[in-house]
């Protein structure tokens, strides 16, 4: 006696060729992305992130690649603060709620929980300019104060314009949030 399958299942069982050779390409796609995101970090203005640190808070080749822009008074105890980008460069997710390619941008606190005080001080003293870069998001439990997803622009095979919107990303936020998070930390 069989058992029963449900709708999923039989889809699977239907279509597994086809799907397997697409799940193959993923580790393609997300080597494109990667790409595109580390040519717009090398291709960042030091004239419009002046005075910033720039530095891979996570290595390149990990689950999580991060790039932050900070400074080095920007921090809380031992966490850094900073305009940073990152993606999950996951080959085999865990659930399909996991899967995205594209990267996000925004205001992250390293090391974990921005659940504290100050970081919630932060977190409200940001609330406005991270409206202005459309950054509504937020994560507090992930050192995520404000952040937004970046696409590609137009057609979703486009990476050159993913690579642009990660640098004016990266640009705007350094420019917008900058002064911003100065003046919290000569207030602190």
């Amino acid at each position: 006696m069989s058992t029963p399958l449900d709708d999923q299942t039989r889809f699977y069982l239907r279509n597994w060729e086809r799907i397997e050779t697409w799940l193959a390409l993923r580790s393609e796609a997300i080597d494109s992305v990667k790409t595109a995101i580390i040519a717009a970090v090398e291709g960042l203005d030091p004239t419009v992130v002046t005075d910033a640190s720039m530095r891979w808070e996570q290595a390149i080749d990990s689950t999580f690649p991060t790039f932050e822009l900070s400074k080095p008074n920007w921090c809380l105890d031992d966490r850094t603060v900073a305009v940073a980008l990152q993606w999950q460069q996951q080959k085999q997710p865990r659930k399909v709620s996991d899967a995205s390619l594209w990267p996000w941008i925004g205001i992250r606190v390293s090391g974990g929980s921005a659940k504290d005080i100050a970081a919630v001080r932060l977190w409200k003293q940001l609330a406005e300019p991270a409206a202005g870069l459309q950054w509504h998001e937020r994560e507090l439990g992930t050192g995520w104060l404000w952040w937004k997803r970046l696409h590609p622009i137009g057609a979703g095979d486009d990476l050159d314009t993913l690579t642009q919107a990660c640098r004016d990303g990266l640009h705007a936020g350094w420019s917008r949030m900058s002064g911003p998070i100065d003046d919290w930390f000569r207030r602190e």
